[in-house]
């Protein structure tokens, strides 16, 4: 059946969640015998891991006592008591270290968040535009979290599932109407000196490197590192395509489309070096470089690993990484055509900040300056959106003093690393310099009269650009120059807010023509210049309306060709609470109009209008309290229109809905 996989995964999770029980130990409370007493006179200063928990502490028939509204987590924490006596004497009457074990008596915790979002279509302009479309359409999701802690072990789940009638995954007879974004369930020991840990789900490798970008992909790992996890070493197999399907393997596919793949960090020195090891490979079926063969599908895929070094400085105040990767990647099929291709992956950075570091007459700093060079064949399935063939050099820096905010950031980036006669060598230089200004008005001053001031300054310069030779060779020139500048600046008080923005852009093309054999095979684009001008304001009199307002308008002139193209926008949206949190309107509009002045009359000029519109009623049944639902019933219909007056044509569209909204929460996590 297509839900069995899904099916298997709730009986699983419903017995995960038969295990967690009890009440969570959401509060610690400890009795400690005192050697000696404090005089009654004398005042108490308790440190307990390096925080003041004071106020948390009583002495009572010879003990001190802590009542913490937290609880602990297993571990060692050093414990200081101090009386001070009115004479200025400090007497200490506790320094020592407290071992907090694991509770030997099962603890859980849950929580149950479900929503979901009914509606029915009454009626609508053009039902033939429908006809394809159920009447009755429903969206949802469901999270779900639990934990069970039992002395050094603990359990843990994790399940996100949406759910769409209307998913365009029900075209096909696979389709199936239910999504598994994420899920994980997962168990780990905790001791006095090894912690290690299974999960099958979703693998996450959060780590952002060469090798990895936030990688995510079904499968199962386990882990096993020390007690502090200054050390931890993991072991991972993997789907190596990613899915949230719930009718495919929720865990592994067959053999060939498995990847795997392990990371070992450690701290060698503390803080000051840290090593980074990590390794990957995968393989799929799709896509590749068209070689036919019959049978078994072609496998295509390739390996790689990177070693990287850390060292924070200083209070981490100076960071320094250094980090190496290689690739093996065979595009063409595994075991088929052209051996794997092999390269390399050379990442530098160093980060200086404010801290340890002087500050000068600033209040904070830090500049960031990175070198990147990633080969053109460089390969890795954990962060498949690292660009190839690419030299990276990057200066970033971010300055404030008092209510000024200062960025700047500076980049050229160069491929053909290699030299390839081929291919062109492309530049792209970057320089772009944000300003914020947020200034502390007086009372009763005259600019507060217009709300809390905050300003913004943009402006950045982008060159692309190639050598004059590299023309005749790919068949093209490259040489632009694009220069942009914005200013918005805000105002906010408690019921009204309100703020204008102006943007301008430049793109200057500077290429030349390219001729072969008396053939232009290449002219350079026009010029062009954007203004854009917008005003937003909000405005909320009471806790039971608001009202949003905003008007853009852009011009855009390609100036060698003396073309000029216009768009006005505006749009409104407001909500009121007709019978306080009862019954709730909301209606939002949107107008738009563009239209175009042409250099050759020949052509026909744009003029187009637009109108747009949304309008929803709802009564809220049932209020979300403790574990009971909220439901809500609504009415909603929508409207639009386009008219193409230059060629006389328009088109109208509408609906109505009726639907129900359910939110629940449960649980105590």
């Amino acid at each position: 059946m297509k839900h069995s996989h899904f099916r298997r995964l709730l009986l699983a999770l419903c017995l995960s969640l038969a295990a967690v029980n009890g009440q969570a130990a959401n509060t610690t409370q400890l009795a400690l015998n005192l050697p000696q007493l404090p005089s009654p006179e004398s005042s108490l200063a308790v440190e307990l891991g390096g925080y003041d928990v004071t106020p948390f502490a009583t002495i009572a028939d010879g003990q001190l006592q802590l009542r913490l509204d937290m609880a602990l987590a297993p571990g060692d924490y050093e414990l200081q008591v101090l009386a001070f006596a009115p004479n200025g004497d400090i007497q200490s009457l506790l320094d020592q270290v407290l071992t907090i074990t694991a509770p030997s008596e099962p603890s859980g915790q849950w929580s149950s968040q479900l929503s979901l979002d009914s509606s029915y279509r009454l009626d609508a302009s053009e039902p033939d535009d429908y006809q394809a479309a159920r009447h009755l359409a429903s969206q949802g999701g469901w999270a779900l979290r639990a934990a069970q802690l039992q002395d050094n072990l603990s359990l843990t789940v994790e399940l996100d599932a949406l759910y769409d009638s209307t998913s365009e995954n029900l075209g096909n007879n696979t389709g199936t109407e239910w999504a598994l974004p994420s899920y994980r369930i997962e168990a780990r020991h905790q001791g006095a000196t090894l912690s290690a840990g299974a999960m099958v789900g979703n693998v996450r490798i959060e780590q952002q490197d060469l090798l990895f970008s936030m990688f995510q992909r079904r499968g199962a790992e386990v882990r096993i590192g020390n007690a502090s996890q200054s050390t931890e070493l993991r072991l991972f197999k993997v789907n190596s395509e990613p899915s949230t399907r719930v009718d495919e393997a929720l865990v592994l596919p067959g053999q060939t489309l498995r990847g795997q793949g392990a990371t070992l960090n450690t701290h060698l020195a503390g803080d000051a070096l840290m090593l980074k090891l990590g390794y990957v490979d995968g393989k799929t079926q799709l896509g590749g470089a068209g070689v036919y063969a019959p049978g078994d599908p072609v496998v295509y895929g390739g390996d790689s690993w990177n070693l990287g070094l850390d060292s924070y400085l200083m209070e981490q105040s100076i960071w320094l990484h250094a980090e190496y990767a290689e690739s093996r990647f065979d595009s063409d099929g595994i075991d088929l055509g052209a051996d794997a291709e092999q390269d390399s992956a050379l990442q530098l950075l160093a980060r200086l900040q404010s801290g340890a570091l002087p500050t000068g007459p600033l209040d904070y700093w830090t500049a960031t300056l990175q070198h990147q060079k990633v080969g053109a064949q460089f390969y890795s399935l954990g962060n498949l959106t690292l660009p190839g063939d690419v030299a990276l050099n990057r200066l970033v820096t971010q300055l404030g003093r008092q209510s000024i905010n200062l960025n700047f950031e500076w980049s050229s980036e160069q491929n053909n690393q290699a030299d390839d006669p081929a291919l062109p060598t492309q530049t792209l230089a970057r320089q772009m310099l944000t300003v914020n200004y947020v200034p502390m008005l007086e009372p009763g001053s005259a600019l507060a009269v217009l709300g809390a001031p905050s300003a913004t300054l943009y402006i950045s310069e982008t060159q692309h650009s190639q050598p004059d030779s590299n023309a005749q060779t790919v068949g093209f020139d490259l040489d632009n120059l694009t220069h942009e500048q914005s200013v918005s600046v805000n105002f906010s008080q408690s019921t009204w807010s309100w703020g204008l923005q102006w943007a301008s852009t430049r793109f200057d093309d500077r290429s030349e023509a390219v001729s072969l054999n008396g053939y232009d095979i290449y002219q350079p684009g026009s010029d062009m210049e954007n203004r854009m001008l917008g005003l937003n304001m909000s405005w909320m009199p009471s806790t039971r309306a608001n009202v949003n307002l905003f008007t853009q308008f852009n011009r855009q002139t390609q100036t060698d060709l003396g073309d000029t193209y216009y768009n006005r926008n505006l749009g409104i949206d407001t909500l009121l609470q007709l019978i306080p949190e009862k019954l709730v309107l909301s209606l939002n509009y949107n107008y738009g109009a563009d239209r175009s002045e042409l250099a050759n009359p020949a052509f026909i000029e744009d003029d187009f209008l637009s109108h747009f519109g949304n309008g929803q009623l709802t009564w809220m049944a049932l209020a979300a309290k403790g574990n009971t639902p909220g439901v809500n019933v609504y009415l909603r219909g929508s409207y639009g229109r386009q008219d193409n007056r230059a060629f006389a044509w328009a088109q109208e569209q509408w609906s109505a809905h009726a639907g129900i909204e359910l939110a629940w929460s449960a649980g105590d996590l």
